[in-house]
């Protein structure tokens, strides 16, 4: 998150384990930080959605139909393999 923001982008996350990021010494500038909604609009909104940690809980065939835009880090969508919306990292 760091290096994309620190390249000029507006950076927000959604984890449903992590619903606000806890105070820590090496990135005290995140504190506070709230997990976005999963829904359609959130979503939608974003240019790009990265995925950095695979969650079993976490609707990827939705993720699928709302984002723009994905960045798979995790393998977590290998049916998504070949969508012009899809890259694989």
């Amino acid at each position: 998150m760091e290096l994309l923001k620190r390249r000029g982008a507006e950076v927000s996350y959604h984890d449903p384990f992590v619903p606000v990021i806890k105070p820590t010494r090496e990135h005290p500038q995140w504190a506070g930080t709230r997990s976005v909604a999963w829904s359609r609009e959130t979503v939608a909104a974003f240019d790009c959605v990265l995925i950095a940690t695979a969650h079993a809980c976490v609707d990827y065939r939705q993720l699928a139909e709302w984002a723009s835009l994905i960045v798979d880090t995790r393998n977590a969508m290998p049916f998504a393999v070949g969508s012009p919306r899809y890259v694989k990292a």
